[in-house]
C-alpha cells in the first residue's frame, strides 16, 4: 500500500531528501521553551516539485509534544507559532 499524505515534511523524510537537494530549502527552528518544533520546507523550481510530488510554494509543520494536553497556556503558544507563520507568509504575498 502507498503512503499517502499531504505533509511535505512527512514526503522528505520518506523520500530521505535532504536539505542540500537542489530546488528544497529546509529550515527548522525549536522552542526549547515550548518544546515547540517548526519546519519550513520551500520548494522553489521544478526539480524540487518532482523531487517531493508537490507543486512550488511553502509548505510548514508545526510539532509539539503536548498539543493533545487541556492546557490553555500552552495553546496559546501554538496559536502565536501559527500566527507568526500565517503573517510571514502574507506578508510576503503582498510584495506581488
Amino acid at each position: 500500500m502507498q503512503n499517502r499524505t499531504d505533509l511535505a515534511l512527512e514526503l522528505k523524510e520518506e523520500k530521505n531528501i535532504g536539505s542540500a537537494q537542489s530546488g528544497i530549502i529546509v529550515k527548522t527552528r525549536i522552542d526549547t521553551t515550548n518544546h515547540i518544533k517548526e519546519t519550513k520546507i520551500i520548494i522553489k523550481n521544478k526539480k524540487g516539485e518532482d523531487s517531493l510530488g508537490k507543486p512550488k510554494g511553502t509548505y510548514i509543520t508545526i510539532e509539539a509534544k503536548d498539543l493533545s494536553t487541556n492546557d490553555g497556556s500552552f495553546h496559546k503558544e501554538m496559536s502565536e507559532a501559527l500566527f507568526l507563520n500565517l503573517k510571514e507568509m502574507l506578508n510576503k504575498k503582498k510584495k506581488y
